[in-house]
């Protein structure tokens, strides 16, 4: 019988190793053949490595002063990490082969990346890479405040205008009423002024 060149040319009932497999599974197991008398008739011997299947990765930005740190981040047993590799994908193009790597504060391309091993590969929801300058932050913020502060000044300017304006008409309206009340004292009554023309008329001569 010759040596098979593959466990899938031996019978299963003479490699049956069952189906609990484990990273601590993996290493070289031999196989021996015997007849009906119990002689042996071929060995063969297989290395047999044990991969878990890869979780789902995600894409981690990290804004920095003046870059941007990017990294797969994948939650997968230290035993496991020897095994796994990377590959990352820019803007739907086949970008670098790393864990993680720096890029330009203005980069806001959109990265993916995918872990795999020799058996099973998995892929991340597509990032943005999507930082703020501390300049521009700066920025930001002061427009931000300049335009709370104008919004305010607006709203108080109008408030004072309004009430400048009830003043003054307020004040008309006062000034106004005195001069009528004024005008009606100075007056005099009708009675008044016939005294008045009685009393200033000349007395007739004396007989």
């Amino acid at each position: 019988m010759e040596s098979p060149s593959d466990l899938s040319s031996v019978p299963a009932e003479y490699h049956d190793l069952g189906t609990a497999f484990s990273k601590a599974s993996s290493g070289t197991y031999t196989i021996e053949v015997f007849d009906v008398k119990g002689t042996s008739k071929t060995a063969y011997s297989k290395s047999i490595c044990v991969y878990a299947k890869v979780p789902k990765p995600r894409v981690s930005i990290t804004c920095l002063e003046r870059n941007v740190d990017v990294r797969c981040v994948v939650e997968i047993d230290n035993d496991q990490r020897s095994g796994i590799s990377y590959s990352w994908n820019k803007n739907g193009k086949q970008f670098k082969n790393v864990l993680n790597f720096s890029t330009s504060i203005e980069d806001k391309s959109t990265f993916i990346c995918t872990v795999f091993n020799p058996l099973h590969n998995n892929t991340s929801d597509p990032v943005q890479a999507a930082c703020i300058k501390p300049a521009t932050l700066l920025g930001f913020f002061f427009e931000i405040l300049v335009g709370t502060l104008g919004s305010g000044l607006i709203i108080i300017l109008i408030v004072v205008v309004t009430v400048a304006c009830c003043v003054a008409r307020k004040k008309k309206e006062q000034e106004r009423m005195m001069a009528r009340f004024c005008s009606i004292n100075n007056s005099p009554a009708p009675e008044s002024q016939k005294l008045y023309q009685i009393i200033r008329r000349p007395l007739p001569p004396l007989p």
